[in-house]
């Protein structure tokens, strides 16, 4: 599940993959994403949908940057709407087609944004 979209993209070979199962491998790297999912109050996601979680309203005025695959099945797209009250110094960057990984699914796209982001 972790690994299988990269491979089939083609984004990630069988000598990352190794690694990737090395290093999750490793006390507890398993459990702690997995946690990290599990709070994220994702799932069930249809139940998110008509009852928005609350957020503490927080400014965060740093610039920042947010490169997001709009394909991602991870995350809905809708994680995004209105948060420019949050972060109104955000700049966002949508790839279509583009799942989890946009680093590895287009990392010359991604790394011409983070170039263009830091020179500002």
């Amino acid at each position: 599940m972790l690994t299988e979209p990269g491979i089939k993209k083609g984004y990630l070979t069988k000598e990352e993959e190794a690694k990737y199962v090395e290093a999750w491998n490793q006390p507890n790297a398993m459990k702690s994403m997995l946690n990290y999912y599990r709070a994220s109050s994702l799932y069930p996601f249809e139940e998110r949908v008509h009852k928005p979680v609350a957020l503490p309203h927080k400014v965060f005025q740093s610039p920042t940057l947010i490169v997001w695959g709009n394909a991602d099945e991870a995350f809905e797209n809708s994680n995004l709407d209105g948060i420019e009250e949050y972060v109104p110094n955000v700049t966002i960057h949508r790839l279509d087609g583009v799942g989890h990984a946009p680093q590895h699914e287009k990392p010359e796209k991604v790394n011409e944004f983070m170039r263009d982001f830091l020179n500002k």
